[in-house]
């Protein structure tokens, strides 16, 4: 169980962003089941409207999350609020 769930999110361009999971919510159930984390991918995608990437996973033994969004001028979220 996460009693805590610390992020991050960084703009690092126009419409594009870095958010990083210092203390993975799925990190147990991703170690047996690797598609976990690429669901958690297209939850943000769906949720925010936007093109989301992976990078270093704590899966994978790295030391936190790392997903990329990019919103574009044709996202639901740039459609809905006309802006980023």
């Amino acid at each position: 169980m996460i009693e805590n769930y610390f992020l991050e999110m960084r703009k690092i361009g126009r419409g594009k962003y870095e958010l990083l999971e210092f203390n993975c919510p799925i990190f147990k159930i991703s170690r047996h089941f690797e598609i976990a984390c690429e669901i958690e991918r297209e939850l943000f995608e769906n949720v925010l409207g936007a093109k989301v990437q992976s990078g270093d996973t704590q899966r994978d033994g790295k030391g936190i999350c790392k997903f990329q969004i990019e919103y574009t001028s044709d996202s639901k979220f740039n459609r809905k609020f006309n802006k980023y």
